[in-house]
């Protein structure tokens, strides 16, 4: 139904942010794009998190309070978005893909989906119009 056209992101949480960080530049020669920042979630929890730049891959590592791993953590693909964002949810859920949410971005007049695979890791397909970009 989709077509990948590129990995944006990968998110993930780690009880020892520094040291991933560390590990992640070191071997690959990632940079620190942003962070480490304290932040204040829509629920109150105040989760760390610190953003690397690899290639054009987007990397977010998340200390939570005491040793929480939400089931927050994700990655998002870009697609090439096959309609009308709500006929491409309802055409999922069809299909026995249950949808957690659908927002429009912000910044880019885009879209996105986020859905669970099979194991529940959490999967967010993006698309961006080809006059944002």
């Amino acid at each position: 139904m989709f077509k990948a056209t590129q990995l944006l992101s990968w998110n993930t949480s780690t009880d020892a942010l520094a040291e991933t960080v560390e590990f992640y530049c070191s071997l690959f020669g990632a940079t620190v794009r942003d962070g480490p920042v304290t932040e204040r979630r829509s629920d109150g929890t105040e989760v760390t998190l610190c953003r690397l730049t690899l290639g054009e891959l987007s990397v977010g590592f998340f200390t939570w309070p005491e040793g929480r791993r939400p089931a927050w953590d994700h990655h998002t693909s870009e697609v090439a978005w096959p309609g009308n964002p709500d006929a491409v949810r309802d055409a999922l859920e069809k299909r026995g893909i249950p949808v957690e949410g659908l927002r429009r971005h912000a910044d880019d007049g885009g879209y996105s989906i986020v859905l669970r695979d099979p194991d529940g890791n959490r999967v967010e397909l993006a698309t961006t119009p080809l006059e944002g970009k």
